[in-house]
């Protein structure tokens, strides 16, 4: 029930390990890295994302830490790029809005979705919990759901409940997004095609 602090996304891996470790230690439930540019991705965060601890260096010290990582991570941005491997880790949620300048929209259902949305946290919450109680009430039926390498357990769970409660399946745009992020198969591919 309370803001997401937003942090910048660091200019080097280098940097992120250090910032990865620092939120690990903290507990942070939420990273918000916001106003991205540029390209997301990189080795730290790769593996930040489907590990379940993270360790490194102590600022200022020659002592090594070891963290659990249970943060889910926010990303923001216009035009990001992924890293070649990113399009596998996260749920990409991509907005569109028709004007030319999104911020003089007018006419929401709630002029204030901020408020709107934290005035009713709890029952949001409960609604949420309620569908997947719900699933698994169901049995936890069979959604036909193609694999989430990595995530099987949240796949299994939030993503079918989300399919059972008749909504649209979250990695729907995993295959375009793979397409367009993934630089290093492409030049495979035209190296390959290249050599025949």
């Amino acid at each position: 029930g309370r803001a997401m602090p937003l942090d910048g996304y660091p200019r080097s891996d280098e940097e992120l390990d250090k910032r990865l470790l620092a939120w690990a230690l903290g507990a942070r439930p939420v990273v918000g890295l916001d106003n991205l540019s540029g390209k997301l991705g990189g080795d730290s965060l790769c593996r930040a994302l489907t590990a379940r601890v993270v360790s490194g260096r102590l600022l200022g010290s020659t002592s090594e830490r070891t963290a659990p990582i249970r943060a889910t991570f926010v990303a923001t941005g216009n035009n990001v790029e992924l890293g070649a491997d990113m399009h596998r880790r996260i749920v990409h949620v991509r907005l569109a809005p028709l004007e030319e300048d999104p911020s003089t929209r007018a006419g929401f259902v709630h002029a204030d979705l901020v408020s709107h949305v934290m005035a009713r946290r709890p029952a949001l919450a409960v609604a949420a919990l309620t569908v997947l109680r719900g699933y698994v009430a169901a049995g936890r039926p069979s959604q036909d759901l193609e694999p989430w390498g990595s995530y099987e357990a949240w796949s299994g769970l939030v993503r079918a409940a989300l399919r059972w409660a008749g909504r649209a399946d979250p990695a729907e745009g995993r295959a375009e997004l793979r397409a367009a992020a993934d630089e290093d198969r492409h030049m495979h591919r035209a190296l390959v095609l290249g050599w025949r």
